[in-house]
Formats: structure tokens, C-alpha cells, sequence
């Protein structure tokens, strides 16, 4: 990424998102903080193993090598009642790659190709506070893509492109998942910026922080003059792994059917999408990371899916629930 994109000289810092006007930007990247999350997860079948015992003793369930093969699939099921009803209605995401468990170290993105950043285990910022000040005094309101007009849709979609061109540039894996538009009048004219949000992954699998019960989100905003913020989570390569059989898609709406009907599950959410996804956790001055099936619910058109509960991929307990 060339460095004369980042646009003005950093000025004195501050805490990362808080001069955006109204705090907006700040509420929406509250959930970005780093917080390393859950006890860790043991007990995978290793390739070949084709069925593994619940630590209940009540079944066994089929594990698979190949969990992509449900990929795209669309589940709609309802299980349970009253308030532990649970409807699912939703599709499938599964990454091509094998399934693995192991360690994790924190990636350090090339520091030549970004100004005035600060590191910490996992995540970096950047700002540049005399452009995000320009930036924040032209935000009068936040729009979504169905508000959108054609012009404003082709400097959106601009936006998009430059800012995953720079993260293939630092050799970051990320997914798309929103832009923010903001407009508005400012003593040089209009000066248009969008906050375009991704989720990190790792060989194609979602990175899940059940600390904040969410994916690791980025978000970066940026206009014609440039970056002003950046702000990067779950940036992690595999240090050590092994590969592993997890619970299939069927046993596992299985065991999701079998705690709804016991209540242990409560539905007050409808799903609307199913992940398999790492989840990573601090062991003995380790992250580690395994494998969990993630059911998502759709908050609202800003904030997207958010897991309402994971399952464990490799035991079938549950590893994370929505308070």
C-alpha cells in the first residue's frame, strides 16, 4: 500500500475514534477492543476418527474430515417451545480449508506501508487526526447502502475496493461486511467519507472473541484525501496445528434440537446464519484456537450478524450463549 494514500501528518494523539463527531464512529468500534475470551476447547476426533462420544454419554456423534461439503446449504428448522422456541432460517458458511486446532501468534502488518501505528497482541491502529478531523466535520449522518444515491454508491463502492486493496497489500485475510456513508457540508465543500467494516479470518474460518460475543471486526475510514482511522482485530497467524474431524452440520442441528427441547438453548432471536468458526483463548501464555459451529442472529443493517450461541465442534457443548 503506497504511504502517500494515508493522506496528512498525524497529529497529537488521541484515543482511537473518540474525535469523531457525535461519538458515532466511537459506539460503532467500541466492540473492536481486544479482549482475549472462554476457557479453551479439547477433545476433537483426529482425521479417520468417525464418531465421537458427548461428554454427557447420551450419543454419539458422526464427525467429519469435510465439513465444506455443506457449504451454501440452507437450513430452516424450528425446535423447542415458548421462550426456548428456537427457528432457524439461514444459510450455511464453511471454509474450504481443513480443520485445525493449535496455537496462534499475533501478525505485525508491514510497518514501512502504514504511518504512526501502534501495535498490541492481535490488533493495530492508525489515525491521522488533522484528516479525521476534516473528515468528522463533515459528518451530519450516517446512511446504508439502500439509502444511497448513484453518486454516492460509486464513491462507496471506490472506497470498498481501495480499502481491501490495502489489506491484500499488508497480506491480510478479511471479509467484507459493511460501508457507512457520511456526507455533509463543511467549510470546503462536501467532504464525503465512509467507514467500511470486515471480519477477520484465518484460512477462510471467522475468528470468534466471545469476550464482546462477536467476530473480530475491523473498520477503516476513509475518503478521496485518504485513511484517517484504521483499526484492525484479530490479525493471527497458526504458530502449531493439528488437523481434526469435527461434528457434523446434521448431528450438529441435532444437538441443538435435543438442548432447545431441554431449554438449555433460548430462541428469542430468530437465526439466520451458520458458521464454523475458531474460537481462541490464553492458555499458559498461549492463544490457542479451536473449532466451533457459530449460530448467528441479524441484529439490525449496521451492526449484521452476531452469534446468538457456539457450539463446541469437537464435543457438542456449548461453548458460547448470548446473555
Amino acid at each position: 500500500m503506497p504511504g502517500s494514500f494515508l493522506g496528512c501528518d498525524v497529529g497529537e494523539r488521541q484515543e482511537v475514534f473518540g474525535t469523531v463527531k457525535g461519538g458515532d464512529f466511537l459506539k460503532l468500534c467500541g466492540v473492536m477492543i481486544f479482549v482475549m475470551i472462554l476457557a479453551g476447547i479439547s477433545g476433537c476426533a483426529v482425521p479417520g476418527q468417525e464418531f465421537s462420544e458427548d461428554k454427557t454419554g447420551e450419543a454419539s456423534w458422526k464427525m467429519t474430515e469435510n465439513p465444506a461439503d455443506d457449504h451454501g446449504r440452507h437450513v430452516q428448522a424450528v425446535y423447542g417451545e415458548g421462550s426456548h422456541r428456537l427457528e432457524i432460517d439461514g444459510n450455511v458458511y464453511i471454509s474450504d480449508q481443513p480443520v485445525y486446532s493449535g496455537t496462534l501468534s499475533p501478525v505485525s502488518p508491514d510497518s514501512d506501508a502504514i504511518e504512526t501505528i501502534e501495535f498490541w497482541q492481535g490488533s493495530f491502529q492508525y489515525e491521522n487526526l488533522s484528516l479525521d478531523e476534516k473528515y468528522s466535520s463533515a459528518d451530519v449522518g450516517i446512511l446504508m447502502d439502500a439509502q444511497w444515491d448513484a453518486s454516492q454508491r460509486l464513491f462507496a463502492d471506490e472506497m470498498r475496493e481501495k480499502v481491501m486493496d490495502i489489506y491484500d497489500g499488508l497480506d491480510l485475510e478479511m471479509s467484507y461486511v459493511n460501508t457507512r456513508y457520511y456526507a455533509g457540508e463543511d467549510g470546503q465543500g462536501t467532504e464525503e467519507n465512509c467507514v467500511i467494516e470486515t471480519m477477520a479470518l484465518l484460512d477462510g474460518f471467522p475468528l470468534i472473541s466471545t469476550g464482546q460475543g462477536d467476530y473480530m471486526r475491523s473498520f477503516c475510514k476513509i475518503g478521496h484525501q485518504g485513511v484517517s482511522r484504521m483499526l484492525l482485530a484479530g490479525i493471527f497467524e497458526m504458530d502449531s496445528r493439528e488437523q481434526l474431524s469435527v461434528i457434523s452440520l446434521d448431528d450438529v442441528l441435532k444437538i441443538v434440537e435435543m438442548k432447545a427441547e431441554k431449554k438449555d438453548i433460548y430462541g428469542y432471536s430468530r437465526i439466520t446464519g451458520i458458521k464454523l468458526a475458531y474460537m481462541f483463548d490464553v492458555e499458559d501464555e498461549k492463544i490457542v484456537f479451536d473449532p466451533v459451529w457459530c449460530f448467528d442472529t441479524a441484529i439490525d443493517d449496521v451492526n449484521g450478524d452476531i452469534p446468538l450461541f457456539c457450539v463446541d465442534a469437537c464435543t457438542g457443548e456449548i461453548a458460547y450463549m448470548s446473555p
